[in-house]
């Protein structure tokens, strides 16, 4: 059995829904890869910018606990009414929530105002609470009980995706919503700062140009459901594996990535010669990157068209497994296979080059690639027919 994905939500700094993804995709843009505004953090000596792709706007006078419940409820209601689920069905819909930040913003928003309400006062109590996004979701739309949150870095809402296909395939539940949710907050910005690990010129994955990756948020939400139904996206299988060669770094000589696409090709039932294009993870880090490009090589005698997303989005952490998978779905039902272009255009350095104008694919088996730090490395596999 294999499982379909039926309805779709997505909000990321490109817009909102699939068509506007597709359409912009489609200009082959290379505009839509520059620099973002940055948002200024201003520190005790100092004032650090941040290039940051935004999904809404963004000023001190936002309200961030109605911006962060709005970017979540409106995608996951987009998804819900896309759907077209019975109440009976939705009684039978586990929620699988994916996010690395879970509510930090809201958290970091409140003990600012805490201590600017009273600076003496000893730390204030607040803790992160990620095992309450899937219960809201679940009370706000009358979903069934189950309901699980994964942290698991940048894989995050790609396992989130695992699990609910596991969940689905076991019986326990009829059709799942999967939501991958990542939210401005200054811990994650200035924690890249910190490391070095961003760019200020555009982002470049796989080029010897590359020097760093730029933020994103971005909160995406589909339903999947078991059904007859042969056309559409389907999830074919996928698989999650552990590397540990470093916290923040794959094994350069690729494989661990190979290990975890043979597996997810494995359970797919599919051979690496029957993958008709490849969405790569393409971070635009040194390490990185040349992990997953050493991978592919193992993997892929010849390697099929690859698309980076990350330029045009930012590196939306834990949402970016389901959301870069609902922006390949989006172009694929307009017919065509994204590109990334001006960037790695001739494959020199790590021999992958990224497609540089849109290809006329309209169906196949398509790849995944999702890494995260800590060692958690993602692929899946999906299949598009008409």
């Amino acid at each position: 059995m294999e499982t379909r994905l039926i309805g779709a939500g997505i909000r990321t700094s490109l817009g909102e829904g699939l068509d506007t993804h597709a359409a912009a995709l489609q200009s082959a843009d290379q505009r839509l890869l520059n620099l973002p505004s940055p948002v200024s953090f201003e520190m005790a000596d100092e004032s650090i910018q941040v290039p940051y792709h935004l999904a809404a706007p963004l000023d001190t006078k936002t309200d961030l606990q109605s911006r962060f419940h709005s970017l979540l409820e409106e995608t996951a209601a987009d998804a819900i009414e896309a759907a077209r689920l019975s109440r009976a069905e939705l009684d039978r819909v586990g929620v699988f929530v994916g996010t690395s930040s879970m509510d930090i913003g809201l958290i970091e928003d409140q003990f600012r105002k805490d201590i600017e309400k009273d600076p003496h006062t000893p730390q204030p109590n607040w803790r992160c609470s990620m095992e309450s996004l899937a219960p809201r979701l679940r009370d706000r739309f009358g979903l069934g009980p189950e309901g699980v949150s994964v942290n698991t870095a940048c894989t995050a809402s790609a396992n989130a995706l695992l699990y609910a296909d596991s969940a689905i395939r076991q019986g326990r539940i009829d059709h799942a919503l999967v939501v991958g949710c990542e939210i401005f907050n200054a811990t994650t910005a200035l924690g890249f700062h910190s490391l070095d690990l961003l760019t200020s010129s555009l982002m470049r994955p796989f080029d010897n140009r590359r020097n760093g990756l730029i933020l994103g948020e971005a909160c995406s939400a589909v339903i999947l459901s078991k059904s007859n139904d042969v056309t559409g996206m389907h999830f074919m299988g996928g698989a999650t594996l552990s590397d540990g060669h470093s916290i923040s770094a794959a094994n350069p000589d690729g494989s661990t990535i190979e290990a975890v696409i043979r597996k997810a090709l494995e359970r797919a039932n599919i051979s690496a010669r029957d993958i008709t294009a490849i969405k790569a993870h393409a971070t635009a880090s040194l390490l990185n990157d040349e992990g997953e490009a050493a991978g592919l090589h193992r993997v892929f005698d010849a390697l099929p068209p690859i698309v980076a997303l990350k330029p045009y989005i930012g590196h939306t952490f834990g949402a970016s497994g389901l959301t870069e998978l609902l922006i390949i779905k989006a172009c694929l039902d307009s017919g065509f296979w994204p590109s990334t272009p001006g960037v790695a255009a001739n494959g020199e350095g790590l021999g992958i080059r990224l497609a540089q104008s849109p290809l006329q694919i309209q169906e196949g088996n398509f790849l995944l690639n999702q890494f995260g730090f800590g060692g958690n490395n993602t692929s899946l596999v999906v299949r598009y027919d008409r």
